[in-house]
């Protein structure tokens, strides 16, 4: 008798979340949103992080009609305070926090010469210390608990390339990359993986506004792919991130760009 061949992997991979909770600032609308519908569909619980208390709740219910499980918490990731409650309430109603998902962020284009440092000071606050004072809130509470998690930021093609008429954005995104390579090689003896999502100019409320402008339109019109990303293409990356298949990556940023940076 001949022998039978076996597969060699011993199951599908998979992007399941089933059974984990994901929390997400930012995440009541746009990209953020998406994304939290996602890792919904994926099987996670949500919590929802969002300076619109209302915003956020709408968003929870709709999550709550898939099935899931979906907290919405006031949050207002400039102020340390805030994310700190965000993290100890989060974790004390729905008992833990597998993955952190750094979503929320504000935008201004302008000249650099024009840029006011109440306007600096605000984009960076929301972007680079918002993500940094969440992550380490979150993470003091996984390490403590022995939970072998993940967070992702969410950047921008922005904090890679030159980025005119975006300078403080791009500036705040650059650092963002920054702190993901370090918390990543800080946090890897804990089995905390920290990683990126890159998005190149993305179907968004965001966008649209920014769109206004003709030169920054006609930038978006210079992706080599040819138009911009989806959300639901971001979301599809934080999967794979959040997931099991990707255990072994840390402090990586992933770029979902159309192409935008090799040119």
């Amino acid at each position: 008798m001949g022998t039978t061949e076996k597969p060699l992997l011993a199951g599908p991979l998979t992007l399941s979340l089933e059974a984990k909770v994901v929390a997400i600032t930012g995440g009541s609308k746009g990209i953020g949103r998406i994304i939290a519908e996602a890792c919904a569909y994926a099987g996670a619980d949500i919590v929802i992080g969002s300076r619109n208390q209302a915003e956020g709740e709408a968003t929870a219910r709709v999550l709550r009609g898939m099935g899931r499980r979906a907290l919405a918490l006031g949050l207002d990731v400039a102020s340390v305070a805030s994310t700190r409650e965000f993290a100890t309430r989060a974790w004390s109603e729905m008992g833990c926090i597998d993955v952190l998902v750094n979503s929320a962020g504000i935008i201004a284009i302008n000249p650099a010469i024009d840029v006011s440092e109440d306007e600096f000071d605000k984009i960076l606050s929301v972007n680079l210390k918002g993500a940094f004072f969440t992550s380490t809130a979150v993470a003091r509470r996984m390490i403590d608990e022995g939970v072998r998690g993940a967070i992702i930021n969410i950047g921008s093609q922005s904090g890679h390339i030159a980025a005119p008429l975006r300078a403080t954005y791009a500036a705040s995104k650059g650092g963002l990359n920054q702190l993901t390579r370090t918390f990543a090689a800080e946090w890897a003896p804990h089995g905390i993986t920290v990683n990126g999502v890159s998005p190149t100019y993305t179907n968004s409320e965001m966008l649209t506004k920014a769109m206004e402008n003709p030169d920054f339109a006609r930038r978006v019109a210079l992706v080599p792919l040819g138009r911009p990303a989806e959300p639901e293409e971001v979301a599809a990356a934080v999967l794979y991130l959040a997931g099991p298949n990707a255990r072994i990556v840390t402090g990586h940023t992933l770029l979902v760009d159309g192409g935008n940076t090799i040119v």
